[in-house]
């Protein structure tokens, strides 16, 4: 995640699993330890403050540490390694 502009907009990037090309350049599932191998991103997203008014009320009940602890517990054990 990108913060831009003092938190007028953020950029989200979310990745997918371990791929690298094939031979005939499309992508192939792959381990992290396999040469060329890179986490796909499977999307990229522009989010704005009014779209995450939720977020922000989560945030100012609980604190930026747990709200950053709960959205930790949701993503997989890999996305939390990265």
């Amino acid at each position: 995640m990108e913060v831009f502009n003092d938190g007028e907009a953020f950029l989200i990037e979310l990745f997918g699993g371990w791929v690298k090309y094939d031979e005939k350049g499309d992508f192939a599932p792959a381990s992290p330890d396999e040469p060329e191998a890179f986490m796909e991103t499977i999307g990229v997203e522009t989010v704005y403050p009014n779209q995450i008014t939720l977020a922000a009320s989560v945030r100012e009940m609980m604190g930026d540490r747990s709200s950053l602890r709960v959205l930790a517990d949701e993503l997989s054990d890999d996305l939390v390694g990265e």
